[in-house]
């Protein structure tokens, strides 16, 4: 797809938004299983545990991909970091900015579970995955509205 945005052509992938899309919503989808359990039950079982960990990596990891994607191709800037990439979003009105500050803190949570894994406060997984990963839902509306809304003036 190619739409003129100021000055110049832009090109968005709308194939890897969309796969991305589909993994961060089936990710969601198992979290939400794991969010329904109580907390105590969450922290005694090792194996949802670790599971809920990589739906985790999973989702927010797509969410940086479609950040990146989006950055170079809409923000024409490259991100310093994977925070900082929902940041970038802002100024073209892909996202609000409470959405980027949001899941910039989601992407500093996910280099946690990659990069100081034993560190990780348990209690911490099962607060986001019953309170903030519905920001990921609200990223994945506000990038189709975005999408849509190109496709619409690039016919």
């Amino acid at each position: 797809m190619t739409r003129n945005l100021g000055s110049g052509p832009l090109q968005l992938n709308p194939d890897l938004i969309t796969r991305r899309t589909a993994d961060i919503k089936r990710a969601l989808q198992a979290l939400a299983g794991y969010a329904a359990l109580s907390e105590d039950s969450f922290l005694a079982d090792t194996t949802i545990l670790a599971a809920a960990k990589y739906q985790l990596l999973v989702a927010v990891g797509a969410a940086q991909g479609i950040c990146i994607h989006l950055a170079a191709r809409v923000a024409m800037t490259a991100p310093s970091n994977y925070a900082d990439c929902f940041l970038l979003l802002v100024r073209p009105g892909l996202i609000t900015q409470e959405l980027a500050a949001k899941l910039a803190a989601l992407a500093k949570f996910r280099n946690l579970l990659v990069h100081q894994y034993a560190d990780v406060d348990d209690r911490r997984v099962y607060a986001i995955i019953n309170r903030e990963v519905e920001d990921l839902e609200v990223y994945v509306a506000q990038i189709a509205d975005f999408v849509s809304r190109a496709l619409a003036d690039g016919s």
